[in-house]
């Protein structure tokens, strides 16, 4: 069998062209998920830089395939950003993963879980985190003062 250098690179090419062009595909359909309910330069402040309200939705369009996969691990580099994103505390850190990863049962549901789906999941969990915290934080101050 004679296999021609010029046919195998033709081949190569053709192979990585349809591999970038999946991959700009997919981008720009996560783009458009997320932008499509959005005016344009609400993300963004004067100087360019984006919101700090968006970060999270930004970072859950960009990365979306690979925090869905930590949050069905329940932990991962992608699912900490979220939570840094998200304002969890350090000390709930791994209750979040925990919840995400319960929440991940429940965006299964959707076939391919829009990013705005994603953050909200997260955003609930994250703010259940800081109740819970406050409420730890308060019981030494209710104690005291019923102890009056």
């Amino acid at each position: 069998m004679n296999i021609r250098p010029a046919s195998v690179s033709l081949t190569f090419l053709a192979l990585c062209g349809s591999l970038l062009f999946s991959t700009a595909c997919t981008v720009t359909e996560t783009l458009n998920d997320v932008l499509s309910s959005t005016t344009p330069g609400d993300w963004y402040h004067d100087n360019g830089l984006l919101k700090e309200e968006y970060k999270a939705l930004a970072f859950a369009a960009v990365n979306r395939d690979n925090l869905l996969q930590d949050m069905a691990r329940g932990r991962g580099e992608y699912l900490e950003s979220m939570g840094k994103l998200l304002g969890v505390p350090p000390s709930h850190e791994q209750e979040f993963f925990g919840l995400a990863q319960r929440r991940m049962e429940e965006l299964t549901l959707s076939e391919r879980p829009k990013p705005a789906e994603i953050v909200t999941a997260l955003r609930y969990d994250s703010s259940e985190a800081l109740q819970t915290e406050l409420r730890v934080r308060a019981r030494p101050a209710l104690r005291e003062s019923q102890e009056r």
